[in-house]
């Protein structure tokens, strides 16, 4: 991307995407050693780049050269802001510039010619689409009532699909500040896999089992209440095309059965959550969040930097996304990438993420966090 964003004189609340006159590959780019080969080291180098902000008179975007681990490997970590896409979307774009066999050629990408950023026209255009904004919060209105009415239809016959704020507090949501810590781990596909042909259920839903286990173990820990469920939220892509920017994902909440000691119990009614958050959403409109947000502005943002440390229940206790990748590995002409992890953002009350990507035979996870929410 060689746009960054903008705002129209009065219009601060909706920015506008606009082609970079001043755009330079060397503002983007950064080369790192790192003290030891461990990929403890590498996990540290990911906090410290997640909590650099991306400056905003800039393309939303860098890529970080990590020289130092074993074997001769590099990491190439590329840090882009989910308002350029979304994990459907990276997918795209890292399909689109690697290749399925050794030696592919790379694509070329060239940048076009920037248009001269003209701070009026963006001020007509922004007051253009005023009338067109006002006229649409009507059908919103409309369509917002009937999917409402779906999702009680819906919760009727699931009464213990978490919505809203309605899920307690635990130690994993307190207040947090600005540092972000990092890890990795990865699990067999094949496994997952196995686990889900064994139990009729779902690789989203044996990963979140996955998770339901983990979050018992860390509550019981740190002395948490394990008498009740805790709640995910995670994403649904509304599409599964071949695309490479923009979000097109929408939230959903399931409860995670961590309060069942019985992990193949847990399992079960985990996936059975799972699936019917992801039914409910489908019913109720992919599209009704992407809406709303368009229709509201910063208004959600605004209300959660005011309510996150002080409301006493939240949406979720963690976000989780399990986004699937390519079942082979991908090549830059003749450097094989060997693994890829992706870290999407800790947001408070909810600062535990989970992001999951299967890749050439392994599902790997990256967490993000805050020194805060786990210690």
């Amino acid at each position: 991307s060689t746009q960054r964003v903008a705002w129209a004189p009065g219009f601060g609340g909706r920015p506008f995407w606009v082609d970079d006159p001043a755009f330079d590959l060397d503002r983007h780019l950064d080369e790192r050693f790192l003290p030891t080969p461990e990929q403890e080291a590498l996990d540290d180098l990911y906090g410290e780049l997640a909590t650099r902000l991306l400056p905003r008179d800039r393309p939303l975007w860098d890529l970080t050269l990590v020289h130092g681990l074993p074997g001769g490997r590099q990491a190439a970590v590329v840090r882009v802001h989910h308002a350029v896409t979304d994990g459907t979307g990276v997918v795209g774009a890292f399909t689109a510039a690697t290749g399925a066999e050794q030696g592919a050629p790379v694509p070329e990408c060239r940048a076009p010619a920037a248009a001269p950023l003209d701070r009026r026209a963006m001020l007509a255009e922004a007051v253009a689409g005023f009338g067109p904004w006002a006229v649409g919060l009507g059908p919103l209105l409309r369509d917002g009532v009937r999917s409402a009415r779906r999702s009680r239809r819906f919760r009727a016959a699931a009464p213990d699909l978490p919505g809203g704020l309605t899920a307690p507090r635990t130690p994993l949501n307190v207040p947090s500040g600005g540092q972000r810590v990092c890890a990795t781990a990865s699990l067999p596909f094949a496994d997952l896999v196995s686990v889900r042909r064994a139990t009729g259920t779902t690789v989203n839903g044996v990963f979140h089992a996955v998770v339901a286990g983990a979050v018992r173990a860390e509550l019981l820990e740190r002395g948490g209440d394990v008498t009740r469920p805790t709640v995910a939220s995670f994403g649904i892509a509304a599409d599964r095309g071949e695309r490479r920017w923009g979000n097109a994902v929408t939230p959903t909440n399931a409860a995670l059965f961590s309060n069942l000691a019985d992990p193949v119990e847990r399992l079960r009614e985990t996936a059975r959550s799972c699936q019917e958050a992801v039914e409910l959403r489908r019913s109720t409109g992919v599209d009704m969040a992407g809406r709303l947000a368009e229709a509201s502005c910063r208004l959600p943002a605004l209300f959660r930097r005011v309510f996150a440390d002080s409301w006493p229940r939240v949406a979720g206790h963690v976000v989780t996304a399990n986004v699937p990748g390519s079942p082979e590995p991908r090549w830059v002409g003749d450097v094989e990438v060997a693994e890829w992890w992706s870290f999407a953002v800790a947001i408070p009350p909810s600062d535990v993420n989970l992001t999951a990507y299967s890749y050439a035979g392994r599902m790997n996870v990256g967490l993000v966090t805050t020194p805060e929410a786990v210690p």
